[in-house]
C-alpha cells in the first residue's frame, strides 16, 4: 500500500489531512521500520472506529514499534551489575 493511499484511507475515517500527515510522519520517525502501511492501517481502523466523532479531533498520533527493541534501548543505559560475586549490587 502506498503512503498516499494510507493517508486517504485515514482521512476517510474522519481524520483531518493534518492529523493523517502527522501520524504517518511520526510513524516513520519513531516507529519500527518493519511496520508496513497495511499493518498501520489495520490498527488505525481497529482502534479509531471504536471512537465517537467527538474524540476524532483529539487524536494526535500513535506509533507501532517493536517492544523488544525498546527493551534493548532501555537496558543499554543501565549500569552493569555484579554477577555471582560478593560485591554489592548497584
Amino acid at each position: 500500500m502506498k503512503t498516499k493511499r494510507l493517508k486517504k484511507l485515514l482521512m476517510g475515517m474522519g481524520l483531518s489531512r493534518n492529523q493523517a500527515n502527522h501520524m504517518v510522519k511520526d510513524q516513520r520517525a519513531t516507529g519500527s521500520p518493519r511496520v508496513s502501511n497495511a499493518i498501520y492501517y489495520y490498527y488505525a481502523k481497529r482502534y479509531i472506529s471504536e471512537l465517537t466523532p467527538d474524540w476524532l479531533p483529539l487524536i494526535e498520533s500513535f506509533v507501532l514499534g517493536n517492544a523488544e527493541e525498546d527493551v534493548e534501548d532501555i537496558n543499554k543505559n543501565e549500569p552493569a551489575r555484579a554477577g555471582n560475586t560478593d560485591e554489592p549490587k548497584g
